[in-house]
């Protein structure tokens, strides 16, 4: 139940309920963020930390500007260490972000998506054959992630692994009865990217432990005949650096296992969910860290459906296939078999041989075709989020000034020869874009491209929080340059910098510290936690004045409205679909509204006139008694403003909801980053409900403001008498916008509300007619619009009578 606020209510009570966790905060999105641009994240990405999400995922949507990553944001709990809480929390959510970053990096997720889409099973075994890929891929980026970053990489992966993926033996339901699809889910695991220190996989192999055992013979069976070629995979991909050809090996392998399964004797047994499930605490197999699997590849054309032939290669079946051995994946040998073996695979997959090759190559292509045409389309839009977000007018302003800026910088400049000099997966001989076609991009020089904008986004973070910093904030933050030189902004690289062993060692910092590692990362990320804490409880001290705002509000409305409810913030994930719409729309808007502004407040100044002060150098024109020798000068208008955006969420604008929140989104962020104070009341199930307070930033509304949620009627009088007195407590110059689709349900009372209305209450009108008259008397000035146009029907009046 959403809280409500009156002029009985505690304040304080309302905000502690109202400000979220500190792991799922908007302080930590943003530091988690910068962290992973720092390592060369897509420029524009986005971080989600989401109470109640069970694992991180990323969506690599072909579809997408940027990928979105979601981190879970609860209290996790820890087997191998006892560190405290916060400390515990901060530390896996940079290990999972680290983790996604390594799919963001080198994971070519659309074609990966169309391959799998395209291929055809004969067993109702697809979403156990995506976690085995997923299982495969994690194996091969988390490799080039050490590989690249260096020794810190793999301790921060490997903390992650042991105190979130891994699952104790006892805890998995039905211990006794281990089936063959639970067993080959966890050996994808153990033997890639768990680096076979999970004990799960040596008690179900030992006959003789008790602890685990196998539900019957035939689950031993069909384990032991997949178990060989699943090791063989692993080999194959865990350090093959195009990522393309590492999804076609991924593809064989459960074309293999679909083809193994369907000539059985006798049918597979059932396979249990809930133990699948548990093995390695990812979710439900329907979605996993990689996003949602066989979903409809809607750019192949229907008549591509005829090619969609086996895209697997000619092998052995997996009972025929012989145990050769993992071998060591870190030994160079080995390393350079498996290459050899991949690029012969390759050349072999796109030469062709026979009609099977060829069918095989056709559909590759095709898919590949698509999916880099679909990246192609979106390429020259990659940084516009993160521009916004270095606004520093953005909500997200002074997110995370945790250390000095030159450590921000060096952070940036071991991040990138790092990635240059121990990079696994760049190779400029082969036709494929580096690994997955995603890491083709030169690295340097995109971190390079977006360096002044992400330096300037550091400047002004710091300028902005230092001067609401407590004592204790900015004594910690003027620590001297130099000083805790190896201490990572983003809390990572606990021993060496990222620069892949570059720099200090082990002993080196300790003996610098004067404490063991693991005591100054402690020290360190609980500091860091700290920081975040207290950034909160300033937060939560605004929302409270803002709370004691409209409580003043209710009680100025003589009665009219008692309360007001408040939208209670979501545990349910944001649609990201609407909130990138949103964030597009904001772009699209904030221009011609930053040129008005822009216009508005600059100091006009006319030379030659006859009133105004003489300018000495048109004393020349008295020579022939021309009097025009003066200039007038006129201020440009410095106004702050305040605006309320009401949104209708009835029941008859459920067609059109989804449009109208990306034209109030788009327009609330653009708005506010133009130093606009907004604030968002909707209309819902008979009831004014206040979604963004002023001082909140929309992006921490995200999840409320794309809910989609329509129902009741239109309550516009409530929502018009507690935005009016709650402006007139602003010096600001108010103004307030309404998108509705029809009429205040108590015309009189809205009329009377109106009369006593000192600002501008100006509508957009959803309407088919193109004649706004039966709508004018509701509001100052009416305008109205079609489904599609309400963003510009918002500018255009802001432009009109704000600017």
């Amino acid at each position: 139940m959403s809280p409500t606020v009156s002029p009985a209510d505690d304040p304080a009570e309302i905000a502690e309920a109202q400000i979220p966790d500190v792991a799922a905060s908007g302080y930590r999105e943003s530091s988690i963020r910068e962290y992973l641009l720092s390592l060369g994240g897509t420029d524009g990405l986005s971080v989600e930390c989401i109470p109640n999400l069970r694992t991180a995922r990323i969506n690599q949507d072909s579809r997408e500007e940027a990928p979105t990553i979601q981190i879970p944001a609860r209290d996790f709990s820890q087997r191998t260490h006892d560190y405290s809480q916060k400390i515990a929390n901060r530390l896996i959510q940079y290990g999972l972000a680290l983790h996604e970053h390594g799919h963001d990096r080198y994971t070519p997720g659309p074609f990966l998506k169309e391959i799998f889409n395209r291929a055809e099973f004969s067993q109702p075994y697809s979403d156990l054959y995506w976690d085995c890929i997923n299982g495969f891929e994690d194996y091969r980026i988390e490799n080039a992630l050490i590989q690249g970053e260096g020794k810190w990489a793999e301790e921060r992966l490997m903390f992650t692994h042991h105190n979130f993926t891994y699952v104790p033996p006892e805890q998995t339901p039905n211990p006794k009865n281990i089936t063959w699809a639970t067993a080959i889910q966890s050996a994808t695991i153990h033997y890639g990217k768990a680096r076979e220190t999970f004990d799960f996989q040596p008690m179900l192999e030992d006959d003789s432990n008790e602890s685990l055992q196998w539900r019957s013979p035939q689950d031993k069976q069909i384990y032991a005949a997949v178990l060989p070629e699943l090791k063989q995979t692993l080999d194959a991909v865990g350090f093959e650096p195009d990522g393309k050809a590492a999804v076609r090996r991924m593809i064989e392998f459960v074309h293999d296992l679909d083809e193994f399964l369907d000539e059985l004797s006798e049918s597979p047994p059932e396979r249990e969910q809930g133990q699948e499930d548990s093995v390695d605490n990812s979710g439900d197999d329907s979605q996993n860290d990689m996003g949602s699997e066989k979903e409809s590849a809607e750019s192949l054309e229907q008549s591509d459906e005829g090619n969609n032939q086996d895209i697997s290669s000619d092998s052995d079946s997996l009972s025929e296939t012989p145990d050769k051995g993992r071998g060591s994946s870190s030994g160079s040998e080995q390393e350079n078999e498996d290459s050899g073996a991949n690029n012969q695979q390759k050349k072999e997959n796109e030469t062709g041989e026979g009609e099977s090759a060829t069918n095989k190559k056709g559909t590759e292509t095709e898919a590949e075709e698509t999916a880099e045409s679909e990246r192609d389309k979106n390429s020259d839009s990659g940084k516009e989020e993160e521009e916004q977000d270095t606004d520093p007018e953005s909500p997200r302003a002074a997110a995370d000034d945790e250390s000095p800026e030159s450590d921000n910088q060096e952070d940036r400049g071991s991040c990138a020869s790092g990635q240059q000099a121990g990079e696994p997966t760049q190779d400029s001989t082969n036709g494929d874009e580096g690994v997955g076609g995603e890491t083709a991009k030169d690295d340097s020089a995109k971190s390079s491209d977006s360096e002044e904008n992400r330096d300037s986004s550091v400047q002004t973070e710091g300028q902005q929080e230092n001067n609401q910093a407590t004592d204790v904030d900015q004594q910690e933050d003027s620590r001297p340059e130099g000083e805790d030189e190896a201490e990572r902004d983003d809390g990572e690289a606990p021993i060496e910098k990222q620069s892949g062993g570059s720099g200090r060692g082990e002993a080196e910092a300790a003996q610098e510290t004067g404490q063991e590692p693991e005591s100054a990362l402690v020290e360190r990320e609980g500091r860091k936690a700290s920081r975040e804490e207290r950034k909160l409880e300033r937060d939560k001290q605004e929302l409270e004045r803002e709370i004691e705002r409209l409580q003043v509000a209710l009680e100025g409305g003589n009665g009219e409205v008692d309360r007001l409810r408040m939208v209670d913030p979501s545990d349910e994930p944001t649609n990201a679909e609407t909130w990138e719409e949103i964030i597009t729309e904001s772009h699209i808007l904030k221009g011609p509204l930053q040129q008005s502004l822009q216009q508005n407040q600059t100091t006009d100044e006319r030379r030659g006139t006859r009133t105004g002060t003489f300018e000495p150098s048109l004393s020349h024109r008295l020579s022939v008694n021309n009097l025009a020798i003066n200039k007038q000068t006129t201020d440009g208008q410095k106004k702050s403003y305040s605006v309320v955006l009401v949104l209708d969420r009835s029941g008859s604008m459920a067609r059109q909801i989804s449009t109208a929140e990306v034209a109030i989104g788009g327009f609330a962020l653009a708005l506010e980053q133009l130093g606009v104070n907004v604030a968002i009341v909707d209309l819902y199930r008979g009831n004014a409900r206040m979604v963004k307070p002023f001082g909140t930033p929309t992006r921490q509304v995200r999840s409320n403001l794309t809910s989609g949620k329509t129902g009741g009627g239109t309550p516009l009088t409530d929502a018009l008498v507690v935005s009016r007195e709650r402006i007139r407590q602003e010096p600001h110059y108010p103004f307030m916008f309404v998108v509705s689709d029809g009429k205040p349900h108590d015309r009189e009372r809205y009329l009377a509300a109106l009369s006593e209305t000192h600002f501008p209450v100006v509508g957009v009108t959803l309407s088919q007619s193109s004649h706004a008259s039966k709508f004018d008397e509701y509001y100052d000035i009416c305008r109205t619009s079609g489904v599609d146009g309400i963003g510009d029907e918002l500018v255009s009046l802001a432009t009109e009578i704000m600017f």
